[in-house]
């Protein structure tokens, strides 16, 4: 592009971003942006899109001064967000606090302390994902009450012939096409109900179907429909 001007180097349409302003010798260069013809050295000032933003984030040819959408990370709180999660994991760990709240406790912390804001948090939270996992648990349940998981796992167990490693392979197949279309931490609700009547069926242990139910609902990165490729 150099020796042509903004306009003729099709600058927006070649990288998806706005030239805002050109600078050379450490001065801005005045007149039309489109009329400014391209020259070694010349610094440019763009606005992007995110999309921009992910394609060169680490390219050498340009600098992300500012993210728009993002807040600064406050490194200054990074020892004391380190601080809350270590107690409390720990107090989670010995038994001191269930899960829920230590995890709870540990949310209202890192807001009350200053190491995130308030609308940091509120952008954490995927209410989508929130909302399916939900009703995911509801359905769940009742799967479960109304027997439809017993009526499942009954023809799983005759198609695997009441074999254990076919039943196990069956339902790693089944969890793993049905995280495809749903998230994986709904699809490890919906299909746990199955396996544990299953395993209530054939008298085994429940932990290595619990266990491969787990592994299944992780592997939705194995095809673009439910992990989107970058």
């Amino acid at each position: 592009m150099l020796g042509l001007t903004i306009r003729d180097a099709r600058f927006r349409d070649r990288y998806g971003a706005v030239v805002l302003a050109v600078a050379r010798g450490g001065e801005r260069v005045s007149g039309n942006l489109g009329n400014i013809r391209l020259k070694t050295g010349d610094v440019l000032l763009l606005e992007a899109r995110p999309a921009f933003v992910s394609r060169q984030r680490y390219a050498k040819d340009f600098l992300l001064i500012n993210d728009l959408e993002t807040e600064t990370p406050r490194h200054d709180r990074a020892y004391l967000s380190w601080g809350i999660l270590l107690v409390l994991v720990g107090a989670a760990a010995f038994g001191v606090l269930s899960m829920l709240n230590a995890a709870l406790m540990g949310a209202a912390l890192m807001v009350l302390s200053g190491c995130c804001s308030v609308g940091q948090a509120q952008k954490a939270v995927d209410v989508p994902v929130m909302l399916t996992i939900a009703a995911s648990f509801a359905l769940g349940a009742a799967l479960q009450e109304t027997g439809a998981a017993g009526y499942v796992a009954t023809g799983i167990l005759e198609v695997s012939s009441g074999h254990p490693l076919l039943t196990i392979l069956l339902v790693y197949f089944a969890v793993s096409v049905l995280t495809e279309v749903i998230t994986n931490n709904a699809a490890a609700v919906l299909v746990l109900p199955i396996v544990l009547s299953m395993t209530t069926a054939l008298g085994i242990a429940s932990e290595p179907y619990v266990i491969a139910v787990m592994m299944a609902a992780s592997a939705s990165f194995a095809t673009p429909l439910a992990t989107r490729p970058i």
